[in-house]
C-alpha cells in the first residue's frame, strides 16, 4: 500500500531515529574521548537483522512461498530476534559519571532501547501476517505470544549467561546443553523464569499496543 501524500514513511523515522542514537554517541565519544556506550552501536546493529529478514519476508513473497524456504526464514529470524528487546538491559549500565551529565546518558541509552524494541516489534508483526497468511489468524496470534517468551528467555541468555546469536550456530550444542539443564531443574534457575514471565508479560503489552495504534497497517 503506497503511504498518503505527505505522511512520513515509518522506514524515514526509524532511519532517523537510529541516527540520532547513533549522533548521541558520536556527540559523548567527541567530548569524552571515551568509547563507552559505543557497543551500543552493534547492538543495535543486530536489532537491524531481524527487522531487515522480516521486510524481505514481506517485499519478496515470492521467493519464500515454498514452507521449507519460509519456515527456515522464520527460525533464522528467530534467532536474532532477542537481540531486539534485549537493548532494555543496557539500561543497566547507567550510572553517573563525572563528564557527561547523568540526563543525557538516560536520553541515549532510552533512544537506543526504543529502537531496539520498534525494530523487534515491527518484525515481529510483519511475520505475524505472514503466518496468519498461512495459517490463520489464531495460528498467528499463537506465534507472536510464543516468539515473545522466547525472545524474553533469549535476553536472559543474553545478559546473564552472556550467549549470544551466533552461539547458535557456530556453539549450538553447548547452548543447547546449557539450555537443557535449565528446564530439567527448574527450580535451581528461578532467575531465568522470573525474568522471562515479567520480560514477556511487558514485551506482550508493548507489542499489542503498537499494534493497536498502528491499526496493523505496515508501511515498509
Amino acid at each position: 500500500m503506497k503511504e498518503k501524500k505527505g505522511k512520513i514513511s515509518l522506514g524515514v523515522i526509524l532511519t532517523a531515529s537510529v541516527l540520532f542514537s547513533i549522533g548521541l554517541v558520536a556527540a559523548r565519544i567527541w567530548w569524552t574521548d571515551s568509547l563507552r556506550y559505543a557497543s551500543l552501536i552493534w547492538n543495535l546493529f543486530l536489532a537491524w537483522i531481524p527487522y531487515g529478514i522480516a521486510l524481505g519476508v514481506v517485499h519478496r513473497r515470492s521467493w519464500f512461498r515454498h514452507p521449507l524456504v519460509f519456515y527456515f526464514t522464520v527460525a533464522f529470524w528467530l534467532i536474532f530476534f532477542p537481540n531486539a528487546p534485549y537493548l532494555i538491559t543496557d539500561l543497566f549500565h547507567l550510572n553517573q559519571q563525572p563528564e557527561v551529565p547523568l540526563w543525557y546518558d538516560l536520553t541515549l541509552i532510552f533512544s537506543f532501547a526504543w529502537n531496539g524494541l520498534v525494530l523487534g516489534f515491527v518484525s515481529l508483526m510483519h511475520m505475524e501476517q505472514e503466518v496468519q497468511r498461512r495459517h490463520g489468524q489464531r495460528l498467528g496470534l499463537l506465534f507472536s505470544a510464543v516468539v515473545l517468551a522466547l525472545g524474553a528467555y533469549g535476553v536472559f541468555l543474553g545478559r546473564y549467561l552472556r550467549w549470544n546469536s551466533w552461539d547458535l550456530l557456530v556453539n549450538p550444542f553447548s547452548l543447547l546443553a546449557h539450555m537443557a539443564q535449565m528446564i530439567r531443574h527448574p527450580l535451581h534457575f528461578p532467575g531465568v523464569w522470573g525474568m522471562t514471565l515479567l520480560l514477556s508479560t511487558l514485551s506482550g503489552l508493548i507489542y499489542l499496543t503498537l499494534k493497536s495504534l498502528g491499526r496493523k497497517r505496515l508501511p515498509g
